[in-house]
This record gives structure tokens, sequence and C-alpha cells, in this order.
């Protein structure tokens, strides 16, 4: 991108350059197959650890129950 700079005088003083990078993003990017796949894994993680999570709630809560009998 060229600007023409102008002084304090008002007149052109001198040109500025200014150039920008682009990165090519595409290497970066997993396959569509590979995103779906690692989009599954966590989606699986994140279910198997609910699962966890709810079976130590009624374990804790079996425990609760019977010493409170």
């Amino acid at each position: 991108i060229h600007y023409d700079r102008i002084g304090k005088d008002g007149f052109f003083s001198h040109k500025e350059i200014t150039v920008l990078y682009v990165p090519d993003l595409s290497d970066c990017l997993p396959s569509l197959d590979e995103w779906r796949d690692q989009w599954l894994a966590h989606k699986k993680a994140v279910a198997e650890r609910e699962r966890q999570i709810s079976l130590k709630k009624e374990k804790s809560r079996a425990i609760k129950e019977s010493n409170g009998q």
C-alpha cells in the first residue's frame, strides 16, 4: 500500500509504503475428516467425564442414605 504523505507546508513530503504479510493458514488447519474425528473424540471425552461425575454423585448419595438409616 502506497501513501503520499504531505508535509507541514502542505506539499508532497515523501511516499510511505506499507507491506502487509498474510500467512497461509491452510497448513495449520486439520482436514475435514481429521477435524470430525477430533470433534467426536472430544464429545466422547466430555460425555464420559459427565458420566463419571454422575456415578460419583450417585455413590455418595447411596453412602449417605445407608449411613443415615
